[in-house]
């Protein structure tokens, strides 16, 4: 079992062990977008705490054949992996791959890390009884913002808290249920 933490293992291991099929019948547009939809379901977890949800567009993923000058020609691919904007998250996940125009062999993967985390769950929901008004306020609108995408942190602290916070904890958490804002 090899663990992969970073892009660069990840290329190493999708150009050792990317498996193809003989030349013959095959889709080879098909099966290359199919490696750019591996490749971005696996790139999307180094960037993932936890909070965020991608999509991969079917439209994102593309595969053209190009020859530059007198080199032999290759494949080019490329696909994104979107986040989903709930919590104020934003951006995405790019990738390019060349490989080889005749062995579909892997040559090269480029990637861009464009994700940037929206709000996160700090201590919020320890705060919902807090004696100053403000700091109240904010931790009801962070959490109601953050929505269920922060279910695992509020039942969290709500397993630790007083009686009293418990009651407030449910009471913001039906809240998010009912999907109010």
């Amino acid at each position: 079992m090899h663990q992969l933490t970073e892009t660069k293992g990840l290329q190493a291991f999708f150009i050792a062990n990317l498996a193809k099929s003989p030349p013959g019948k095959r889709d080879d547009r098909g099966i290359l977008k199919d490696d750019m939809y591996s490749w971005l379901r696996i790139a999307q977890e180094f960037v993932q705490d936890g909070m965020l949800n991608f999509t991969i567009p079917e439209k994102s993923l593309t595969a053209e054949m190009a020859a530059v000058g007198m080199q032999p020609a290759k494949w080019i691919v490329n696909g994104e992996a979107d986040v989903d904007t709930t919590g104020g998250n934003t951006g995405s996940v790019k990738a390019t791959m060349w490989f080889d125009g005749q062995t579909l062999k892997l040559l090269d993967v480029q990637e861009t890390d464009a994700v940037q985390a929206g709000i996160r769950p700090i201590c919020q929901a320890t705060k919902l009884l807090d004696p100053d008004t403000i700091v109240r306020r904010m931790a009801v609108q962070d959490l109601l913002f953050m929505g269920t995408a922060a279910e695992p942190y509020i039942m969290e602290q709500r397993a630790k808290a007083t009686p009293e916070l418990q009651a407030a904890i449910d009471q913001i958490w039906a809240k998010i249920v009912a999907g109010k804002r």
